[in-house]
């Protein structure tokens, strides 16, 4: 388990209007409009390690539903929506995406 704390301005319609986010690691570096994805859908292959990871968590912090696929299992603390554990790079991996995505 990831503690976040969030910090926030609003405004003058009391919407967020950037957020920053410190987890164990520091200050997210970068501000957030917490509705930039809202209502859009993802799919981050990869998603599990390194920058495929990364991408998702940052999707889902601007309220993204996001989907990712990696052949390795889905971490304990996944930021996303849907996971499909498949190797995307064989035609059944793919086919076995495009079922659970629907």
């Amino acid at each position: 388990m990831i503690e976040l704390n969030y910090f926030f301005s609003l405004t003058d319609d009391n919407r967020i209007e950037s957020l920053e986010i410190w987890n164990m690691q520091g200050n997210y570096p970068f501000k957030i409009d917490v509705e930039e994805f809202k209502g859009k859908r993802v799919l981050v292959t990869g998603g599990t390690k390194g920058m495929g990871r990364s991408i998702v968590q940052r999707f889902a912090l601007s309220d993204a539903l996001v989907a990712t696929t990696a052949r390795s299992p889905v971490p304990s603390d996944f930021a996303g929506a849907l996971f499909v554990q498949a190797d995307i790079g064989s035609p059944v991996g793919v086919q076995r995406v495009i079922e659970r995505s629907n």
